[in-house]
């Protein structure tokens, strides 16, 4: 279920070493470009369900693979709590191609969005979880509230025999969210943003 091992190592070895050897200066600045484009590309239907949790007094998180350094400005931008990312290690100011804590993909996610609920006091059967892939299996399973998005096909499977909701966003949605996702591949990066990725919420 979700991401299988060989399938969570190519991400994780694609994702570090994309980083590996670039100065951390260099990565942030990426933002400045990178995010306001995908803000641009988050889709109405998205920020009301986002806006739908902050206002009933839920925190709320991006969870993805990417580096950590990219997914907290978007989160910010978007008024979220916080951006939950691959964390690498830095030595004299460049990536080391090494991890610094959980590779946020497949399992590594739940070990992410544990270790913030136990420093945050939060009950994973309180919370919810949005994905639109397989592959985030193993953290729509941690959580009370699985939700998909848009699903893959085996989401989608998974979703209508576990009597999960399913979310679909218009055909546009979908093509906003495919260039999404290249938007940030584009810089050697996986799966990441908060079209493509994944809120984490819950009730206080």
């Amino acid at each position: 279920k979700g991401a299988s091992d060989d399938t969570s190592h190519e991400v994780r070895e694609r994702v570090l070493g994309a980083v590996r050897g670039v100065r951390l200066d260099d990565l942030v600045a990426l933002n400045v470009d990178i995010v306001p484009k995908l803000i641009e590309r988050v889709r109405p239907e998205a920020q009301r369900l986002l806006d739908q949790h902050r206002h009933a007094g839920r925190d709320t998180y991006i969870v993805s693979a990417s580096p950590v350094e990219l997914v907290e400005p978007l989160a910010q931008a978007l008024g979220m709590t916080a951006g939950i990312g691959t964390r690498s290690r830095i030595a004299d100011g460049k990536y080391t191609g090494d991890l610094d804590g959980p590779f946020c993909y497949g399992p590594g996610k739940v070990e992410a969005i544990a270790a913030i609920s136990a420093a945050r006091g939060y009950e994973l059967d309180r919370c919810w979880a949005y994905s639109d892939s397989a592959s985030d299996l193993p953290m729509l399973e941690a959580v009370g509230h699985p939700v998909a998005v848009n699903p893959d096909g085996k989401l989608e499977r998974v979703a209508g025999e576990r009597g999960w909701p399913v979310v679909v966003f218009s055909e546009r949605t979908k093509a906003v969210i495919r260039r999404s996702t290249q938007a940030v591949s584009a810089v050697g990066l996986a799966a990441g943003g908060f079209a493509t990725g994944v809120r984490w919420a819950r009730s206080r």
